[in-house]
Formats: structure tokens, C-alpha cells, sequence
């Protein structure tokens, strides 16, 4: 029953993703003809930028305002509780924004110069910084959303506001060329927060009748604060050092290579973000809130492997078609000047199995209470980030291969130390389909990635790869191999 109100929910949250990321890909190919190599490398430069800080000068308190939400609403004074704590997100995440957004500010001229190399163009910094006030709104509106698991009302949200911003993009791109392009990124967000604005209200806030006017009058509890407190701790640490980490390891890359390898890196981030930004982005929506309302280990397990085998059986035909077909998708999306980035894809690819899986495993961590444990497993993990590319790339010198090892030797090590934790602390364990599916998709991939670096025939895993693909079937549950007849059936009598 969970597997299959996960996987309608997940699927539901996948759709809406899939469209913000097809739109996405629409941009990047518009980006890529009319800005070229360096033009998309600050554009992905100042895109990463405000999406860091935003989620620094959160501190993950809105994580905190969604598990009290969760929680509160199965209260029987659920209004009074939740008015608490809205009430106290209120009070400290504006204060904290507040003093960063002064620092950006005051020291705008060192942050854009690291940031876009020398001679940077002040103007699109502020451009991109005007998006960070709105994005704080956009969080609190959001939190509420995902503390009532309303997954219709995040799904219409994201699908309608992906319409809408491509809409816009395509006259800002082709009028205003990197100008137009750098102050999409305050109007993508104005339209986000507009339309999750317009789902809470329609269907939460009216609904239990919740008044944000009834806020400032709520009497703020103590272990509210507490919480989020310990929320803020951890994403104090975590938070920083992932801004920190991402904005060294890109001035490593921009002061060693030049910002136009950001560029050439681009379709890997953007092609891999299909799968990471529809997964991640709804295991985050789904799991967090779901995993608080869970009482017991065993439930807490059956809903992680729940999550793993989603995941996994997603990512099989995800990670070897992207693998086999890197080329002509790269020509197709982007242009030639962008094809060196089918270097570097199938190891990244090969990296995102695990990144799910550590992922999935340590969206658990919060919920479940232990909060200093994941930010000194996240901490360690962003340092590690960095040490990975100044080795390779600045001390070593094997240019982007030293970025592409990031994204796959920290994944894989911290995949193995969530799982030894979780299953100390709550008997954790995958189950034996898990394991037999994971295998699989494991050994196919490095097959894939055999035959490509070792054959250099292209065609090869053209076949190859559908071929495994329809091969997944025997490793399926008898009920899942079923379904999938029943389905088969069902369309055929359709055709007839």
C-alpha cells in the first residue's frame, strides 16, 4: 500500500518536474545559440549563486516549519500550533536574511569578481541578487504546501509556472540577449512564488481556515523555537559550507580552466538534472513530512526501500540511454561547440546512481531526529567536494575530469556511511529485491561504459542498451511483472 501511494505521489510531483525540466532544456538550447560557451557559463554561474544563497539564508528552518506542520495538523489544536509555527519562521529567517543580504551587498564587488572572473558585469550580480527576497517568500509559502503533503496543489503549481516562465524567457533571450536571460531568474521565481501563493490559499488556507493576519497574534511555544533552532544549527553548518564549497569549487574552475568550461560542463548538470531534479525535488516534497508521521523503524525502513526501488528502477533506462545516446542528444539540445561534454558524462551518469541513493538515505536523517549527525555527514561531504577539485584540478591539472570525480567518488563513500548509520540506529536494512535491482542496474551501467570506452562503436550501445533495458524485467517482484502484462494487455485490447 505505502509502494503504491509513494509511487502515485512521486509520480504525480515527476510530471510537474519533468515539465519545469523540459522547459528547462528549451532554454538551454536557446541559451546555447544565442550565448555561447562563456555566455551560458556566468548565466549557470549567477543560476547556482542564487540558488545557494537562498537555501543558506534559510538554514533549513523552513525543513523545520514543514515537519511542525506535519506534525501539528493531525493536533486537535492544529490552528493554534501551526500559527506558532509560521509565527516563528517569521521571526528569525527575515533577521538572518537580513545580515547576509547586507554582506552581498557591501563586498558585491569581491563576490562578482570571484564569482564571473575579472571585469564581471556588476549589473547582472544585482540582477540575480534582486531574486533572493522572493525566493525567502516563495520558502514559507512552499514549506506550508509540503507540511500538508498537498501534492496536487504542488504539482498544478510547478507545471503552471513552468508554462509561464518559458513563455517569458523566449522574448528576454532573443530581445535583451544575457541581460534579458540573467533577469529571467527574478521573474522565474516572482511567478513561482505567485502561483504556490495561489494553491495555498485555494486549498489550504481557505480550506482549515487559516488566516495569516492570525499569525502575529499566536503565541510562539518555546520548543517551536527549540526546533527550529536546531534546524538552523544544522543548516548554519551545512548551509554555509555547501554555498562555500560550491562557490570555491567554481572559482577553482573559473580561475584554472576560464568560466567557459562551466559552460562546456553545462548539458552534463542540465542533462542529469532530469533525473536528480524530478527525484530529489519530490523524494524532499514526499519523504520528509511522511517520514515524520512515522512511528516505528520497521515503517521508516519499508518506506526507504519504497523510495530505493522507485528510484532505482527509474534511473536503469534513465542512466543507459543518457550513456549510450550522449552525443547525438548534446547535438541536439546544444550545439558542437558543447560536444567535449560527452567526455565526461558517463562517469558523472554512473555517479548520479549513487547520489540518489545516499540522497533518499539521508533525507531520513532530519525527520527522524538526528540532525547533528547529517550536518557533520553533510559537512564533511562538501569538504570533501572541494579537496576533490583542487587536487585534481588545480594540483594535478586533468581539467574537467577533476570536476566530473566530485560528483562521483563523494556520492559513493557517503552512500555506504548513511546506510552503516541507519542501520545501527533503526535496523536498516535493503531488502533482497532492493539489492538484486541495484545490482543489476550497477552492472549493466559499467557494461555500458565498457563497451563505449573499450569498443568506441557507438552503434554497439545503441542496441545494447534497449536491449538491457527490456532485460530488467526478470529482476521485478511477480506482482510488479504482472502489472505490467496486465498493462500490456489492456493497450492492446485498446489498438484492437
Amino acid at each position: 500500500m505505502e509502494l503504491k501511494l509513494m509511487a502515485r505521489n512521486i509520480g504525480a510531483l515527476s510530471v510537474a518536474k519533468l515539465v519545469e525540466t523540459l522547459t528547462r532544456l528549451v532554454k538551454a538550447k536557446l541559451n546555447a545559440v544565442f550565448l555561447g560557451v562563456e555566455g551560458l557559463g556566468i548565466f549557470s554561474q549567477l543560476l547556482t549563486f542564487t540558488a545557494k544563497t537562498s537555501q543558506f539564508s534559510q538554514l533549513s528552518i523552513n525543513e523545520a516549519l514543514v515537519k511542525q506542520v506535519a506534525v501539528n495538523k493531525l493536533q486537535p489544536e492544529t490552528k493554534k500550533y501551526i500559527y506558532a509555527s509560521i509565527k516563528a519562521y517569521l521571526l528569525i529567517v527575515p533577521a538572518l536574511f537580513a545580515l547576509l543580504m547586507t554582506v552581498l551587498v557591501v563586498f558585491y564587488e569581491q563576490i562578482a569578481n570571484f564569482f564571473l572572473g575579472d571585469n564581471p558585469q556588476v549589473l547582472l550580480y544585482f540582477f540575480a541578487l534582486s531574486a533572493l527576497p522572493i525566493m525567502i517568500v516563495n520558502g514559507l509559502f512552499f514549506a506550508i504546501l509540503r507540511g500538508y503533503k498537498d501534492i496536487k496543489s504542488i504539482t498544478k503549481a510547478r507545471i503552471g509556472a513552468a508554462l509561464i516562465n518559458i513563455i517569458i524567457f523566449v522574448p528576454l533571450v532573443l530581445i535583451f540577449d544575457l541581460q534579458g536571460v540573467v533577469f529571467s531568474i527574478p521573474m522565474m521565481y516572482t511567478i513561482n512564488t505567485t502561483f504556490n501563493l495561489f494553491f495555498l490559499n485555494k486549498y489550504i488556507l481557505r480550506k482549515h481556515q487559516l488566516l495569516f493576519s492570525k499569525v502575529f497574534k499566536a503565541n510562539i511555544r518555546k520548543e517551536d523555537i527549540k526546533e527550529m533552532f536546531i534546524f538552523s544549527g544544522f543548516g548554519l553548518t551545512t548551509g554555509f559550507l555547501a554555498m562555500a564549497s560550491e562557490f570555491v569549487i567554481r572559482g577553482i574552475i573559473v580561475g584554472e580552466l576560464g568560466i567557459e568550461k562551466i559552460g562546456v560542463y553545462s548539458p552534463i548538470l542540465a542533462l542529469s538534472g532530469i533525473f536528480t531534479g524530478v527525484f530529489m525535488s519530490s523524494f524532499s516534497t514526499y519523504l520528509f513530512p511522511r517520514i515524520s508521521e512515522a512511528k516505528i523503524a520497521k515503517e521508516k525502513t519499508d518506506i526507504l526501500n519504497d523510495a530505493i526501488r522507485i528510484s532505482t528502477l527509474a534511473l536503469i533506462p534513465f542512466v543507459l540511454l543518457l550513456i549510450s545516446f550522449r552525443i547525438p542528444i548534446i547535438r541536439l539540445l546544444y550545439t558542437t561547440e558543447f560536444l567535449d561534454a560527452a567526455l565526461y558524462l558517463p562517469f558523472h551518469f554512473f555517479g548520479i546512481i549513487w547520489q540518489i541513493w545516499f540522497v533518499v538515505l539521508g533525507r531520513s536523517m532530519a525527520p527522524q531526529g538526528y540532525v547533528k549527525q547529517h550536518g557533520l555527514f553533510r559537512g564533511i561531504f562538501f569538504l570533501l567536494d572541494v579537496v576533490i577539485v583542487y587536487i585534481f584540478v588545480a594540483v594535478i591539472k586533468i581539467g574537467l575530469y577533476g570536476w566530473m570525480l566530485k560528483f562521483l567518488i563523494s556520492p559513493v563513500l557517503f552512500c555506504f556511511i548513511y546506510f552503516f548509520f541507519l542501520k545501527k540506529k533503526i535496523q536498516f536494512k535493503i531488502s533482497k529485491e532492493n539489492a538484486l535491482v541495484m545490482s543489476y542496474l550497477l552492472f549493466t551501467t559499467i557494461m555500458v561504459i565498457a563497451f563505449d570506452l573499450l569498443l568506441n562503436v557507438p552503434l554497439l550501445n545503441y542496441i545494447v542498451a534497449p536491449v538491457l533495458i527490456a532485460m530488467t524485467f526478470i529482476v521485478l517482484r511477480t506482482k510488479e511483472q504482472q502489472y505490467i502484462f496486465y498493462r500490456i494487455k489492456a493497450l492492446l485490447k485498446k489498438n484492437d
